[in-house]
């Protein structure tokens, strides 16, 4: 068979059961009454029953077939681009409870690298009055947050329960705070907050200074300078470009450019399908969503029990889309329709391919995994035989383990739980390629909002990406070395493999840990409000 011998780009790029060369392989071979197995090799054609019914009357015409791979990359970056536009959209309602909250968000959970995305963060507050700021004799007086809206001036002092012993506290430290307070309003633009730094700076009190208060007043100048820089700085891609940039990434990727037009891969489709379920999924419609994700499963090298986690993420997407029905009701939608559009598949298959192919399709032979970018064919080929079922049941059970724990935490945020979902059906799947993960970053912004992107740590984003390249071009080397020259080892190879994956996966971790930073500080954020309005009321109680 020709994928027993393919080169390292062909390995590295090109899915075996998803391309064009298999189905003209396998169809050749059911026109010659092939029952489905080699008894020579053992192998078993593994292209998909679906694929074969599509593109088997046009196997032999290159030219239509390119067109067609052709026009489904322009359809998946339509696809990305439309869906993106619309998740900005209803994302805005969303996001209105995250522009409310870092308002009153403290500086140390605040998204500081929302500037690149051409967004700034709400004015910081005025600053507080020396009363506020005032540390007698080693006694640490705790400050109560000022009103927003107060004014700086007029010889006002701010009303607050400051616990300041009256032997401690003279005429003239009061006399020096009436002296200290500005008169002009602490505006709420980003031009205010040089003139608020200005204002604190000049109103030092003559007496009474403390180190400590010094301390305290050059950690608040740091965090309004810190403000201020922010309002200052140029966007490096507006929020509003992503769609765009989205769609390029996928489209002007030479790895995607080289798999459809130079190698015939059928990937795309798939590819293609799971955004179909995103568009329909944001447009609420269930039944369209889960026609396409039964039909990612018959045109991509999965089971139909695999893809049972990313219902999840679909039904919380249906259900921002019309949030008059129940969360309950859609769900049962949705798991039924996926039931009857897998078993009307499979009854198209058997009516209009007959038994053979159907018989493809239901063999219990186990497929076999060639070497490939990800980690599973070294389990597959290199372990002993009775551990093999084992494995397959790691692989096959553990990502459907990440499904449930996700919807308690994140169901807030269902596009990126369905992000990170297909991230690890991509890493686990059983063969990984270049095009399949060169899609990861794609869907990383399509499924993202700025302010969870805002929350990634840079450096190590940076040095992971940067990593990549190196583990790539490692293991195409150790792939030529084993393959064509007999010099290396496949355990030079899989160790690499197993590189590749992991700078994927701390990606992937990254990547939820943005969203769970961002979950988190909202939550802290509306606690501490809570907490202070309920200590307001008490106090009003009191007096």
């Amino acid at each position: 068979s020709w994928i027993t011998h393919i080169g390292p780009i062909e390995m590295s790029i090109l899915d075996p059961r998803l391309s064009i060369q298999n189905l003209r392989e396998t169809q050749f071979l059911l026109d010659m009454g092939w029952d489905g197995n080699d008894g020579n090799q053992g192998f078993k054609s593994t292209s998909q029953p679906l694929l074969l019914l599509l593109f088997g009357p046009i196997l032999h015409n290159d030219t239509l077939i390119g067109l067609i791979l052709l026009l489904v990359d322009v359809l998946i970056a339509v696809a990305i681009y439309s869906i993106s536009q619309r998740w900005i959209i209803l994302n805005r309602s969303m996001e209105d409870r995250d522009v409310r909250l870092e308002k009153s968000m403290d500086d140390t959970i605040r998204p500081v690298f929302l500037w690149v995305f051409g967004i700034t963060l709400p004015p910081a507050p005025p600053p507080p009055s020396w009363s506020q700021l005032l540390v007698v004799e080693e006694e640490v007086i705790k400050i109560s947050e000022t009103d927003g809206n107060d004014e700086i001036g007029g010889g006002t002092e701010n009303e607050t329960d400051v616990a300041v012993s009256k032997d401690n506290v003279d005429a003239t430290t009061a006399a020096d705070e009436k002296d200290s307070v500005d008169n002009n309003a602490v505006d709420k633009e980003a031009n205010s907050d040089s003139e608020a730094t200005t204002t604190v700076k000049n109103a030092q009190p003559a007496n009474g200074a403390t180190n400590d208060t010094n301390v305290k007043l050059s950690e608040y100048l740091k965090s309004l300078n810190a403000r201020q820089s922010q309002h200052r700085r140029d966007a490096i891609i507006h929020y509003s470009s992503l769609p765009i940039c989205a769609s390029m990434l996928y489209y002007c990727n030479p790895v995607s450019i080289l798999a459809s037009s130079s190698l015939g891969s059928l990937a795309n489709i798939g590819v293609m399908c799971y955004l179909t379920c995103l568009w329909s999924a944001i447009h609420g419609q269930v039944p369209l969503t889960m026609f396409a994700l039964a039909s990612s499963v018959f045109t991509s090298a999965t089971d139909w029990w695999n893809c049972l986690d990313l219902i999840i993420p679909f039904v919380l997407l249906i259900n921002v889309h019309s949030r008059s029905s129940s969360l309950t009701r859609t769900s049962v939608m949705c798991v039924v329709f996926y039931g009857v559009w897998v078993v009307a598949l499979l009854g198209i298959l058997q009516i209009a391919d007959g038994t053979s192919t159907f018989q493809l399709f239901q063999s219990q032979s186990p497929q076999p995994i060639l070497p490939n970018m990800g980690i599973r064919w070294y389990f597959d080929q290199q372990m002993f035989v009775q551990y093999k079922a084992f494995f397959d049941a790691i692989f096959n059970v553990l990502p459907l383990c990440f499904g449930v724990p996700l919807a308690v935490r994140l169901w807030r945020y269902p596009m990126e739980m369905a992000t990170i979902l297909y991230i690890v059906h991509v890493l686990y799947s059983p063969t990984v390629t270049l095009y399949n993960t060169s899609a990861i970053f794609p869907s990383l912004i399509l499924g993202s909002s700025p302010r969870t992107l805002a929350r990634a740590r840079c450096t190590s984003l940076l040095v992971c990406i940067v990593s990549l390249p190196m583990t790539i071009i490692l293991i195409l080397l150790n792939y030529w070395m084993w393959m064509s020259t007999n010099a290396g080892n496949p355990n030079y190879m899989w160790f690499q493999c197993l590189a590749y994956m992991v700078f994927w996966s701390l990606i992937m971790q990254e990547f939820l840990m943005a969203v769970m930073k961002r979950d988190k500080a909202l939550r802290m954020t509306e606690k501490l409000m809570a907490q202070a309005a309920e200590a307001d009321g008490e106090s009003t109680i009191e007096k």
